[in-house]
């Protein structure tokens, strides 16, 4: 009897394809498990969803099911059978494949995994979810425009929008933020850019999913909810119908600024909506204070000329501060970052409506400011001044600063920083 080796082992191959998407049909049925109980298909919304528990103990029956089906997507004992009949018929065809699948197959693997690695410290990673609403809290802006148009039956046309307006040297930073979200665009106005998010799909779909499941911590939070509100009347085309017109007015009324001088007088009749109240939030996450560090955060080296009581020469005196701007509406929130860092203290200012989170301890600076920031990095530019801010904390922590060498290396570093940097490549 005749037996065609050739065609056996096409079917033999037939077979092990067909065991291979039977398999993977498997594993992607227990990754889907994991993308239902999340409502994300984001790894870092994933990792951080599984903070309190592993995922691993209430599906650990989908984890043998995931296990056995990856052992037998690979080919391995017990689930070798098909390449073993193959082996017994053609041993020179079962090396060639062996190597084929080792090496060649292994590559993109190998590269993925390089790739991987390498990526963890890159400005390409994707961005925390926490950081992105930390860096709203500081940058971000909800809101309503009006524009007055003979196109609509209302004479007016109604645009919601989500915009982070910073300058054009944070370019990089805005484009990540741009891929996180997955949409919107980037218009640059002179030295500034601004990523805006418009249609009402993506603010309905995307923007106010992620601040629902990531809330803003300061008094921003009462403009979401009232931008919230605005937009999903949109949604329903209200801002067509005169009754909704009207309501999305009211709501407007009390978000960010309130209405303009403009519409006012177009609308006196208007009543405003009782702006939500905000508890005062607690900081949970080290990622939301990097974000909100990253848009109001500031560092100082600070130069002062004095003189010695002992002597009459002149020296300079040095420190260090860390800065953070806020509302003074947002007062009592601040209190939350002195009590998570463990340090600081506030500062109302006199000329206008803020206040002022100030470190100026050397060792609170060095053992707490500097230590949180190179656990939890900065994703600006603001990492640059950073960087210089920590060379100074060396410098005086060694006491350089006392010697007129480590006085001129202070003065160099400082002229470089902030708004006198020249170059952010």
């Amino acid at each position: 009897m005749y037996i065609n080796i050739n065609s056996l082992i096409y079917h033999f191959a037939l077979r092990s394809t067909a065991q291979l998407i039977s398999y993977e049909l498997i594993l992607s049925s227990a990754i889907l498990l994991v993308v239902l109980l999340t409502s994300s298909l984001n790894l870092t919304i994933n990792i951080e969803a599984q903070k309190a528990v592993w995922f691993l103990v209430p599906l650990f029956p989908i984890f043998l099911i995931f296990f056995i089906g990856s052992v037998a997507e690979t080919n391995r004992a017990p689930f070798d059978l098909a390449e073993a009949k193959i082996k017994a018929f053609k041993q020179v065809r079962i090396k060639f494949i062996f190597v084929y699948f080792s090496v060649i197959k292994s590559i993109p693997f190998s590269f993925f995994k390089l790739f991987s690695t390498i990526n963890i410290n890159n400005k390409n990673t994707m961005l925390n979810p926490y950081w992105v609403t930390g860096f709203t809290d500081a940058e971000g802006c909800f809101s309503i425009k009006y524009t007055q148009s003979n196109e609509y039956k209302l004479k007016w046309r109604v645009q919601a929008q989500f915009q982070i307006k910073l300058h054009e040297r944070d370019l990089i930073l805005l484009n990540r933020i741009k891929d996180f979200f997955g949409l919107g665009t980037i218009v640059k106005h002179g030295t500034s850019i601004a990523y805006t998010v418009k249609s009402l799909e993506s603010l309905t779909n995307i923007i106010i999913p992620h601040f629902s499941n990531f809330p803003l911590l300061t008094k921003k939070f009462a403009d979401f909810v009232l931008f919230k509100q605005i937009v999903f009347i949109m949604a329903k085309k209200g801002h067509l119908i005169d009754s909704s017109f009207k309501e999305i007015l009211s709501l407007r009324a009390n978000l960010n600024l309130g209405m303009s001088e403009k519409l006012k007088k177009c609308f006196p009749d208007i009543v405003p909506i009782i702006r939500p109240e905000v508890p005062l939030q607690k900081i949970f996450y080290p990622e939301w204070l990097t974000g909100f560090i990253d848009g109001e955060g500031c560092f100082f080296i600070n130069v002062q000329k004095y003189i010695y009581k002992s002597d009459t020469s002149k020296t300079n005196k040095i420190w260090l501060t860390f800065q953070i701007t806020q509302h003074s509406r947002d007062a009592l929130f601040m209190k939350s970052i002195i009590k998570y860092l463990n340090c600081g203290r506030l500062k109302n200012r006199n000329s206008e409506p803020a206040v002022d989170f100030l470190v100026n301890r050397y060792t609170d600076i060095k053992t707490k400011v500097i230590s949180f920031l190179e656990q939890y990095p900065l994703q600006s530019v603001k990492q640059k001044d950073f960087k210089d801010f920590c060379k100074a904390a060396e410098i005086i922590g060694n006491k350089e600063h006392l010697t007129l060498k480590g006085m001129e290396k202070i003065k160099i570093i400082k002229a470089g920083m902030n708004k006198k940097r020249l170059s952010y490549s």
